[in-house]
């Protein structure tokens, strides 16, 4: 084990699987809200016809910060869970 862990999860996965339970419904939830706020921008523009065309660029901006924001609040704590011994973690519970 080049770890110097007796067993156990490797670091990287460590971080590969915090990650991807950050990202995934990070994503999910992109897709969905896009295709709402897509639904909901054509009601805006039927009730309001005078409405600009903007709300679209306005969802394309936002989406790259929420996903730096969710890829950072998930790799400080999984990198931070990747240098954890496992049999200590086991012991203080």
């Amino acid at each position: 084990m080049a770890s110097g862990w007796p067993s156990g999860a490797t670091p990287g996965a460590v971080v590969r699987l915090m990650l991807q339970q950050g990202l995934v419904p990070m994503l999910l939830g992109t897709v969905l809200g896009a295709l709402l706020s897509r639904v909901a921008s054509t009601g805006v523009r039927l009730a309001f016809p005078t409405t600009a065309h903007t709300m679209l660029w306005v969802s394309l901006a936002v989406i790259p910060i929420v996903f730096v924001v969710v890829l950072r609040a998930a790799y400080v704590p999984a990198r931070r869970a990747s240098h954890i011994d496992p049999l200590a973690a086991l012991r203080t519970d």
